[in-house]
């Protein structure tokens, strides 16, 4: 007879990478970094767009809920995620294997290097140059926009990127944009309506695009930030918010390092 907890542990790694608590995981340890580089003085006063906006939406809250009542609610909403974490690994026994967190870090450098090389092919019609280390024009020019001159900014600013991007334009808009698409109907999946899915992609793909105008600023860049975040969102959709947050890191930091430009 085979237990949950056999069966669990014999799951296919697709469908384990999709899981909510293997999702959280993944992320943690790319937050973290985030927060230490924060806390450090990495980037100045120049947060990621995205995280700014959510460290915006907590002084909302805060000045309508005050200090206090705000840090009680967001600590009870920690205590929820750690209840969950626990839930699952510790009473459920949902076993946590380090290789399936291995292989969605491998799965997202495969994403990032594919997409790196299909924006180079299709729109500089040319095979990109790997492990040269320096930065095309492009992204050396956002970079500096960015005020990113270091290894350490460099690695942080990719993270902040990747998990909070990720968390507001995909996580959040495009599940926004996509519920009013499919209107009342109800248990309806990203990948359960093509046409919704492709407008509500292309419509936060879009604002995307539009918010990166202050840091790149040639029509060729905003092209890319376009088909990077509509790629971004199919990975999203069928392979999950975890492979997705993975991506985004990864590309960034190929960019950026020129390992691949």
């Amino acid at each position: 007879m085979v237990t949950d907890y056999q069966f669990l542990t014999q799951e296919n790694y697709k469908e384990e990478a999709h899981r909510p608590y293997i999702t959280i995981l993944f992320i943690l340890p790319f937050l973290i970094l985030y927060e230490i580089g924060v806390a450090s003085g990495a980037l100045g006063g120049k947060l990621n767009g995205a995280d700014a906006i959510f460290r915006f939406m907590w002084s909302f809250f805060t000045s309508i809920l005050g200090t206090t009542f705000s840090s009680i609610l967001f600590g009870i909403g920690i205590l929820a995620i750690v209840g969950y974490l626990i839930n699952e690994v510790v009473v459920e026994k949902k076993r946590v294997q380090l290789k399936t967190l291995g292989l969605m870090f491998v799965e997202s450098l495969g994403w990032a290097v594919a997409i790196a090389i299909f924006l180079a092919i299709g729109l500089g019609w040319r095979f990109p140059t790997f492990f040269s280390f320096i930065q095309n024009t492009g992204v050396a020019g956002q970079a500096v926009a960015s005020g990113l001159t270091t290894a350490w900014q460099y690695v942080v600013a990719s993270v902040g990127a990747g998990v909070f991007e990720e968390l507001l334009f995909r996580l959040l808009i495009l599940n926004v944009i996509f519920s009013f698409f499919i209107g009342k109907r109800q248990g309806v999946g990203l990948r359960d309506d093509t046409g919704a899915f492709i407008k509500a992609a292309g419509i936060s793909s879009i604002i995307f695009t539009i918010l990166h105008i202050g840091t790149v600023g040639t029509i060729p860049g905003l092209m890319v930030i376009f088909i990077s975040s509509m790629a971004l969102s199919f990975i999203y959709a069928y392979r999950g918010l975890g492979i997705a947050i993975g991506t985004h890191i990864i590309y960034d930091l190929v960019l950026l390092f020129g390992v691949i430009s």
